[in-house]
């Protein structure tokens, strides 16, 4: 079976589609952040080097929700701060502005987003909600009810398979962080059901997944930061696992893949900064390059950088 994260995979530059359901690629896209800024960068994840200009999200927003999917070629961001409903979309494989998807069901900042390919999960966010929203990611419209999070937290990360979407830490309604991890099957609308535990409680890192593993970076385990790297396996319960350490301590962080290799941008203290780590293999991030703006809380998807 052909590997379903995109059409460019590995460490080369364009190439036919692969077979399957693909939700990231060879290009990543970083877009807001705290300011709040409208930018939007993006990079070739299969490279190292420093971001180029992408485009302007439709407003300026910090900490909005990013996933991709419709086979690869289409990024959403939704909510931020100033806090609202709104969704943005971009076509991944050219550089311009982003237009209107959509609205999610609430206006809200902090929310996690992740994807099947085919559909679209924005989740929780920054007034602690619990309520998860879907959408068709290859067709334009308002999110629908999904369900409820097993515990409302905002800020957490998402990662997902083809079947199943995991939430991993976040800020919990105790004004504390939370170490639950949760998961849904991203096709059956429904509440989520425990997966297990970080190996810490903690928030506002930075999340990136291939097709077996997720992984958590950085965070915020309470009034500081954290270099620790979490990882689980997707597809079987239970808690995680370190995989290594950033090579600085950060949070306020967005992640992203091509399947093969996770970068993380943006971030507090250092706000332009993005690192990268291969995700088959455990051990360290090591240095990318720099975003174009000093920023943090930045939403990020990937996808086919060629149409």
């Amino acid at each position: 079976m052909s590997n379903f994260y995109g059409q460019y995979i590995g460490f080369g530059v364009g190439g036919a589609a692969a077979a399957g359901t693909p939700f990231l690629g060879l290009r990543g896209v970083f877009a807001g952040g705290e300011g709040p800024t409208n930018t939007m960068d993006y990079v070739t994840i299969s490279t190292t080097g420093d971001a180029t200009d992408f485009g302007n999200l439709s407003s300026a927003v910090a900490h909005p929700a990013g996933c991709a999917g419709a086979d690869s070629t289409r990024g959403i961001f939704g909510g931020g701060y100033p806090f609202t409903n709104a969704i943005d979309y971009i076509t991944i494989a050219t550089i311009g502005d982003a237009n209107d998807f959509g609205n999610m069901q609430v206006t809200n900042k902090g929310r996690y987003g992740l994807s099947s390919g085919t559909r679209g999960i924005i989740g929780g966010g920054g007034d602690v909600l619990n309520e998860i929203d879907y959408v068709t990611m290859a067709s334009l419209g308002n999110a629908s009810d999904f369900g409820d999070m097993n515990i409302a937290k905002a800020a957490a990360g998402g990662v997902s398979n083809l079947t199943r979407g995991i939430t991993m830490g976040g800020y919990a309604p105790s004004g504390g962080y939370a170490q639950a991890i949760d998961y849904i099957t991203i096709a059956t609308p429904g509440n989520s059901a425990v997966f297990g535990n970080l190996n810490e409680p903690r928030g506002q890192g930075g999340s990136c997944e291939n097709e077996t593993r997720g992984v958590l970076m950085g965070g915020n385990p309470g009034g500081s930061t954290t270099n620790a790297i979490d990882y689980v396996t997707i597809a079987t319960t239970g808690n995680a696992s370190d995989f290594g350490n950033m090579d600085a301590n950060q949070k306020y962080c967005m992640g992203t893949s091509n399947n093969i290799r996770g970068i993380n941008g943006g971030n507090i203290p250092t706000a332009n900064k993005i690192a990268y780590l291969v995700i088959a293999s455990l051990g360290d991030a090591n240095d990318f390059g720099n975003m174009t703006v000093a920023c943090f809380n930045p939403a990020a998807c990937s996808g086919i950088s060629i149409g």
